[in-house]
């Protein structure tokens, strides 16, 4: 009996795992340790912090179209050990180069944030969007645990690094060790497409999928940049996005500040900050699981509340219990949405146009969340509390899940010309425009 081919899309899942932990999990979320070690020999105040995670998130977002054009042009395993190496080279210029405040906002800003941007998210999105179909919500949901992973582990482990002799630059060497370790695996293992390696998505040939439509029926559609911002569902889905991230930067920037002003101690309040990390993780499963059977619009929009009801239980959270509920609640919308934003947006526009609508819809997202750290600080600052920014966020959210709940199965959407799935997408209106 003839054994059945390996279908590499596993691999490629089990890859971009790994270096979406490595590129985001560790240098993202590990950064509130970094820095708080950092102050000790650079007066740091919280105003500037979040002035450095703005910029971070404005240079992330402003890649994402040149990510967009890496991945339509050179391919998904390039894009990945460019975006590692960046990264690689800003955390090493950071642990021998910076002596001050302002070098500081500047590296972390922009080499770090490049380097996030161009090797992360949405490399591994669209590799997902372009190896699988029929479980594409699932296994989407699976690699999108990556950083979630990374981001409960490795704030601890850095913690311990930045007390070995040395210090924060040391902790800071250890993140350019494990950007070059991505680099390798995604030079080694990653793949660009099903049809590189003479296979189909999902391992099965499109007879062998009996006829099945939904989101694999798209996937032979491409969509330019232009015909995508004239539909309607593009907004609806691009401010969803706004909405639900906007919160998440803000509460990594300041999350423990808030909660130490609180009463609690600070050990308490990055448990917090870390359960909600983690809680990230099972939030992207059950995500994925939902968006099998429901329609990620309907599911994005109750992970919306779920959100809004966790910034509730944090913006007076003085027992433990409460802080608990705010991590827990906001971990699990978090994770789930990241996951209904990708699978809603696969099943519109298809899997050919996944990278060019990703990166219209990421820089605009980041960019206007960017502001959340710095406000926060601000608000922060002058009048004593983060409860203003937390009640603003949660009414957004209440907002935004009427938003994308009304966007229908179809979208509205015109179709696309059609082109064979074989064809390598071009990005030539998203590069242009951008």
């Amino acid at each position: 009996m003839k054994r059945a081919r390996f279908f590499y899309g596993w691999a490629v899942a089990a890859t971009l795992w790994l270096t979406f932990l490595l590129t985001t999990g560790l240098p993202y979320y590990s950064a509130g340790v970094l820095i708080a070690a950092m102050s000790a020999e650079i007066p740091i105040d919280k105003t500037t912090i979040g002035l450095g995670f703005s910029l971070l998130t404005i240079v992330w977002g402003l890649s994402g179209p040149l990510t967009a054009r890496l991945l339509n042009r050179r391919g998904l395993r390039f894009t990945v050990v460019l975006g590692s190496l960046i990264l690689a080279g800003g955390a090493g210029a950071i642990a021998t180069l910076v002596h001050d405040v302002r070098a500081f906002v500047l590296v972390f800003g922009a080499a770090i944030g490049l380097g996030i941007g161009i090797g992360s998210n949405l490399p591994a999105q669209t590799g997902v969007t372009l190896w699988f179909e029929r479980k594409r919500p699932l296994v989407m949901a699976l690699v999108m645990t990556g950083s979630g992973v990374g981001g409960y582990l490795f704030p601890t482990l850095i913690q311990r690094v930045a007390a070995m002799p040395g210090g924060w630059r040391t902790a800071w060497l250890a993140v350019c060790a494990g950007a070059l370790v991505s680099a390798t695996i995604a030079a080694l293992f990653l793949r660009d497409r099903p049809s590189d390696l003479g296979q189909w998505p999902d391992g099965m040939e499109p007879a062998a999928k009996d006829g099945s439509s939904g989101p694999g029926a798209a996937a032979g559609l491409q969509w330019t940049a232009t015909d995508a911002v004239r539909q309607p569902a593009f907004w609806q889905v691009l401010l969803a996005a706004v909405i639900f991230s906007t919160p998440i930067p803000m509460i990594v920037a300041h999350g423990v500040s808030h909660f130490q002003g609180l009463g609690h101690s600070t050990s308490e309040a990055a448990r917090a900050i870390g359960l909600m990390v983690l809680m990230s993780v099972p939030g992207r499963v059950l995500g994925g699981l939902l968006c099998q059977k429901f329609a990620p619009q309907r599911v994005w929009a109750a992970m919306m509340l779920l959100i809004a009801a966790g910034l509730a239980c944090g913006v007076d959270a003085s027992t433990e219990g409460r802080v608990l509920l705010f991590a827990g609640l906001i971990g699990l919308g978090y994770g789930a949405s990241i996951v209904c934003w990708a699978s809603l947006t696969a099943n519109l526009f298809g899997a050919l146009s996944f990278a060019t609508v990703m990166g219209l819809m990421v820089p605009v997202t980041l960019l206007l969340t960017s502001v959340a750290p710095t406000a926060a600080g601000v608000i922060r600052d002058r009048v004593g509390s983060y409860a203003i920014a937390l009640w603003a966020c949660a009414a957004a959210l209440l907002l935004g899940a009427l938003i994308i709940g009304s966007v229908s199965r179809s979208g509205g959407l015109r179709r696309a010309p059609a082109v064979s799935n074989s064809s390598k997408v071009t990005m030539e209106e998203a590069g242009g425009n951008a």
